[in-house]
């Protein structure tokens, strides 16, 4: 079976093209039924879509939509252990699919299956006090330890003490805000590799594309619309992690700050985000228990399909039919029914009244 099929190829080839407006390659899709159509567009097609992304790119653009060439970015991606993920695919995370502006696609290193698991955000600034690192790891731990993803970024500081934590587990994604090549901090390479190898390293960008200002804040609304809520633990007022919060809010999740003393400036922005109806967190207690995790009662870990995962999160978040949930995923009745029955036996959902479904873990 194809890795790839012909729309995930025309995708990944307008992904690679180098455009960096989110609306324009969307302009350009919307062009066509399929995104498929995109590998043979005729010349006055090619015309329309030059003036939505600049007649000096319509030569690369041909160039990208060569199957030769496709086919090289595709196998470059395979030698690195890089899997593509469009927007169109199965494995494609459910709740970022929900945002505005998620990427057309996912450049995925590692466990894929995390990409639709429960996941939840921890981030802070590179000047984060110690004793405030030490806490981010713990939490870090006790979630992941819980079963829970935890998602972060590249950085030093508060991202780097999320991961520590996380690690062992396996429940880690690290969002880089430049390709898979190119990692920054330098630094840190050896780390996001060990990310790699034990849980997952994502990007939006192609691997060689480089970190910039602007790719950082950016890459935020990722960390926020993968995950069900978000812990800041420290950052200045302008800090990056208010980037995160403000993500996290608009995409309505939930956000927690650690809280400080006053004066502390790492802590300037926790303590505005409690002010502003930020929970409180000085304790993994208040993440489960704002997110209805039965920490006393650790699930035994039960395997679930890509598939499986993405109907079974969809039930959670309150889709109780199969119409919703088929709307909501993308599967068909044929594919949907043996799943909410695989989950039924695996304890997971009940069926009620009205062939309606309800999470029972």
């Amino acid at each position: 079976m194809a890795k790839y099929d012909l729309n995930d190829l025309a995708i990944i080839a307008l992904d690679n093209l180098g455009i960096t407006d989110y609306d324009k390659k969307r302009d350009v899709l919307k062009l066509f039924n399929s995104p498929y159509e995109l590998l043979t567009v005729s010349d006055e097609k090619l015309a329309i879509i030059g003036k939505i992304i600049g007649e000096n790119k319509i030569g690369g653009l041909k160039l990208s939509l060569n199957r030769e060439y496709i086919d090289e970015i595709t196998d470059n991606l395979d030698k690195k252990s890089i899997t593509a993920i469009t927007y169109l695919s199965k494995k494609y995370p459910a709740l970022l699919k929900e945002t505005p502006l998620a990427p057309l696609v996912i450049y995925a290193k590692g466990n894929i299956d995390l990409l639709n698991s429960n996941c939840f955000a921890i981030v802070g600034s590179r000047k984060t006090l110690p004793n405030s690192l030490k806490f981010s790891e713990n939490i870090a731990s006790e979630l992941s330890s819980l079963g829970i993803t935890v998602v972060t970024g590249s950085a030093d500081g508060g991202d780097r003490s999320a991961i520590l934590g996380a690690l062992s587990s396996g429940n880690i994604i690290s969002v880089l805000a430049h390709g898979h090549d190119m990692i920054y901090p330098e630094s840190n390479r050896d780390l996001i590799e060990k990310v790699a190898s034990s849980g997952l390293v994502i990007s939006e960008y192609p691997p060689s594309f480089p970190a910039r200002s602007w790719t950082f804040p950016i890459r935020n609304r990722i960390i926020a619309g993968l995950s069900r809520g978000v812990l800041i633990i420290s950052g200045e007022k302008k800090s990056g992690a208010r980037h995160t919060a403000n993500f996290a809010t608009e995409y309505n999740r939930e956000v927690f700050a650690l809280p400080y003393s006053i004066g502390i400036k790492s802590g300037e922005l926790c303590n505005e985000l409690i002010k502003n109806g930020a929970y409180l967190c000085d304790s993994v207690d208040d993440i489960t228990f704002a997110l209805g995790i039965d920490k006393q009662e650790k699930e035994e870990k039960i395997d679930l399909s890509v598939e499986e995962s993405a109907v079974y999160i969809a039930i959670k978040d309150g889709l109780d039919s199969a119409v919703l949930l088929m709307n909501k995923t993308g599967l068909k009745a044929y594919e949907i029914m043996p799943i909410l029955s695989s989950l039924e036996l695996k304890g997971l959902i009940v069926k009620l009244m009205g062939n309606k479904f309800k999470a029972v873990k």
